[in-house]
Parts: structure tokens; C-alpha cells; sequence
């Protein structure tokens, strides 16, 4: 079977530079098509209007944080098999074992470094395609 390639990703930060930053370097080295958003309450609609292969999410996001955000993705059953991947300053093992037990295909620490971000995604992706066939 062969393996489907990571094209859209959809990403929910309230930082704006770091917001930029991941869409450019996602863009332009990893030819990714990416949507952003800033606001978790609208990131909903935004993913389902997107439809993205894959959805990073901040866990910092003042007003609903990240895993609450996945939780309430998780809960539309349209969204629910999106892979999602945190992006995250909080990097503790704990914080990281967290995210994986409830349902997150990986993590990304920050600080991150733009020119390897898109391999970073590729290899998680490539890992949760391993695990679907």
C-alpha cells in the first residue's frame, strides 16, 4: 500500500511572528500548503473548512488551551482522525508523555529550528502512516 503524502497542514498559534515563521518555513521548505489560525475558537471551523492532513497546534493558547483544543476537535467526528502535533515551549518529559497519552502523534519542543520543521513533520507523518497500514 502506498503511503499518502503530508500536503495541508493547519496550524493554531497566538503568536504571530512564530505564526509566520512556521507558515513560511513550512511553505517554502516543505512545500507545504498551510492555513493558520490565531484564535482557538475559531480553529474549528477553520479545520473543517481546510481540511488539512494534519493539524499543530500551540499548547499555550490564551482563552482554550491546545489540549483542550484537540479534545474539542477530537469530539467533531469529521475532525476526529486528524493526526494533530503540538508545537510547545512546555517541553518536560511529563508535558510530553501527557500529549502522547491523550492522543497527540507528536511533539515538536521549541525553541525549533525553521529549517528542519517540515522534516520533523514528514518523520512523525511518515510514522503515523507506518502505524495505519
Amino acid at each position: 500500500m502506498r503511503e499518502r503524502k503530508l500536503q495541508r497542514v493547519y496550524y493554531v498559534e497566538d503568536d504571530q511572528d512564530i505564526r509566520a515563521l512556521v507558515k513560511i518555513s513550512l511553505e517554502r521548505i516543505g512545500h507545504f500548503t498551510v492555513e493558520t489560525e490565531s484564535d482557538p475558537f475559531r480553529a474549528i471551523q477553520g479545520i473543517r473548512t481546510f481540511q488539512p492532513d494534519l493539524i499543530l497546534l500551540d499548547w499555550m493558547i490564551p482563552g482554550l488551551d491546545g489540549p483542550s483544543l484537540m479534545q474539542a476537535i477530537r469530539a467533531e467526528h469529521d475532525l476526529s482522525q486528524v493526526p494533530v502535533v503540538f508545537i510547545t515551549a512546555k517541553a518536560s518529559t511529563e508535558e510530553s508523555n501527557l500529549l502522547a497519552h491523550i492522543g497527540a502523534a507528536g511533539v515538536i519542543h521549541k525553541p525549533f529550528a525553521p529549517v528542519s520543521l517540515a522534516k520533523q513533520l514528514n518523520d512523525i507523518w511518515q510514522s503515523i502512516e507506518a502505524k495505519s497500514t
